[in-house]
């Protein structure tokens, strides 16, 4: 069914309630399950599955790449909600698996939109996993701004995430969001309500060739710290915003600050590997609950606005005796030590001794370890040296209070038993895809965001969802989306929550996928670092029937490196360049 066209609202009231209208997710039909990878790595049964949170691993043979994925996704988003090219008019992408060191991924793109005329701002961001998140970010800002046209715009995120041999590669995985960003949104924006935290690390990076290299516990301790950092700040702006609506626009002390139990409902993360998310969880639920006591608004039993009493009894978790508050929270000013809790240390003290420095905070023990492997790190700390060496002569190193994202073994043992009710409730509902389909980079947390909205949909009316997206090198923002239900006809009738859930079949296209065997999955990706940067060659796999009609793929690389592709029509094996 066609939609109305898009109105253009030159001179008219600048646009409200700016968010997500709409959001498609693709991932190939392709997948190794994790059990399997498992037996074939020779590691111990539940290494993955059980140590790492994982099911399965989508992955790209040589007829899919992340331009193949975001023309499909983008192709599904126009197709699904009846868009015609000149109804977009703004294009951002977020990638950190680019296909040329200049061209950028949007311009392969553009032929889906040609009809419109190519009067479409935009261009592709770079940041590792953070990128689709300042893509949103800046695709949002225009239509918030004076040069908003009245059209809408796209936001795309697409990666393959692959890793050298080794224990990296288990957290490999592939897929694309693309979301469509516009006013009277379903999931708007909260405003000003997002902290964000960017410092310079080499945890995670690509200085040459197809694979990373990497420093898995630095990368645990920054994804964390910037959590920490981005709660912080999100949580003084709270307080801020309360205030002056409390004064009439006089800025004054808030009396109470965010609750994650009380405020909000859900909580969606960039997922790296499912067990991170859940002790990133466990770690705001413990920093809610400092933030709370230290608030005077926290008396030991956190009761959710629709809790029940199963609930309550597992989220009545007083502090563990002998726990200090940690320094960094919102409060901190008013109960803590720091002069400044931005640049105050992240470590929490405990009875139980001092959090060790490195990664050994992180490495818990057989199949319940979680943190990224060590090998291919070209990282400082992994040859012993200062890993903010960036920064020297300034009296507190920024970087290192951002790399102590800490927490001591047993106490983060004991917020992840604690919260595990909560988890289920705020958090689960978003992580299928992201279990199935592993680690998307910049698509990561977008999908479960997708996912949300097809496990919940109307449900999340008038409710509150935090996103938390992580890029290494590192930058993270957590911001605030609230469901509502739009105002004008034309999206009360085509973008309203229940609509958005009636059209998604995540569930359904993640049981029609092919497994695939690892050793298929090892040659895929040596396939993919023999032709990387290679031109004068032809893809061949997968099948196309193994393609779902409708799906992108790559047909050659030309021996000028020009990159043809095709479309699968609903005739199998009919494609066009």
């Amino acid at each position: 069914m066609a939609r109305p066209a898009v109105p253009w609202a030159i001179g008219s009231p600048r646009p409200q309630n700016v968010g997500i209208l709409a959001i498609e997710t693709y991932f190939p039909s392709t997948f190794v399950p994790q059990e399997d990878l498992e037996l074939f790595d020779g590691v111990a049964q539940g290494k993955y599955t059980v140590g790492l949170g994982q099911l399965g691993l989508s992955f790209c043979e040589d007829r899919e790449d992340s331009g193949s994925m975001a023309m499909t996704a983008l192709s599904r988003l126009l197709r699904r909600h009846g868009l015609s090219p000149r109804d977009i008019g703004h294009l951002q992408v977020g990638t950190e698996s680019g296909l040329d060191a200049s061209k950028s991924l949007k311009t392969y793109l553009m032929p889906l939109l040609e009809s419109g005329g190519g009067d479409v701002e935009g261009a592709d961001c770079i940041q590792a996993c953070y990128g689709g998140t300042a893509a949103l970010l800046a695709a949002a800002a225009w239509v918030e701004s004076s040069a908003w046209n009245g059209r809408l715009a796209v936001v795309l995120a697409s990666d393959s995430a692959v890793y050298a041999p080794g224990r990296a590669r288990a957290t490999s995985g592939a897929g694309a969001c693309a979301i469509l960003v516009g006013p009277d949104a379903p999931l708007a924006l909260e405003g000003p309500l997002r902290g964000s935290h960017f410092a310079n690390a080499y945890d995670f990076y690509k200085p040459s060739g197809l694979f990373p290299a990497v420093d898995g516990p630095l990368s645990l301790r920054c994804y964390l710290a910037g959590l920490d950092r981005c709660w912080e700040r999100l949580g003084l702006k709270w307080m801020q915003s309360r205030a002056v609506e409390a004064k009439g626009g006089i800025a004054a002390p808030s009396p109470e600050p965010i609750s994650l139990i009380r405020d909000v409902h859900h909580v969606v993360f960039h997922a790296p590997y499912h067990k991170l998310v859940r002790k990133a969880f466990a770690r705001l639920v413990y920093l809610d609950a400092c933030s709370q006591a230290c608030s005077g608004a926290w008396d030991g039993a956190a009761a959710p606005v629709t809790a029940s009493a199963a609930d309550d009894a597992a989220f009545a978790c007083t502090l563990p005796e002998g726990v200090d508050t940690p320094s960094s929270t919102p409060t901190a000013g008013r109960c803590g030590s720091s002069e400044d809790p931005l640049l105050d240390g992240l470590s929490i003290r405990t009875d139980l001794g001092e959090a060790p420095r490195g990664g050994e905070a992180h490495e818990p023990p057989s199949a319940e370890a979680s943190s990224l492997p060590r090998e291919n790190s070209a990282c400082s700390s992994g040859r012993g040296e200062d890993p903010a060496a960036g920064f020297q002569g300034e009296e507190e190193n920024p970087l290192l209070s951002f790399v102590r994202g800490e927490m001591h073994p047993a106490l983060e043992r004991e917020a992840v038993a604690r919260s595990g009710l909560l988890f289920d409730r705020m958090v689960r509902p978003s992580t299928d895809v992201q279990r199935l389909c592993g680690n998307m980079y910049t698509a990561s947390v977008w999908s479960g965001l997708a996912q949300l909205l097809e496990s919940e949909g109307e449900a999340l009316l008038h409710r509150r969802v935090l996103v938390f997206s992580y890029g290494s090198g590192a930058g993270s923002t957590l911001l605030s989306l609230v469901g509502r239900e739009p105002t004008s006809e034309r999206n009360a009738l085509f973008f309203s929550l229940s609509a958005l859930r009636s059209q998604s079949d995540i569930g359904a296209r993640l049981a029609q996928r092919v497994p695939r065997t690892p050793l298929a999955f090892v040659r895929a990706l040596a396939r993919q670092e023999s032709v990387f940067r290679a031109a004068g060659w032809e893809a061949s796999e997968p099948p196309l029937a193994d393609l779902a009609p409708g799906t992108f793929y790559l047909l050659r690389v030309d021996e000028r490196f020009r990159r043809l592709y095709g479309q699968r029509r609903e005739v199998q094996g009919e494609g066009r360049a």
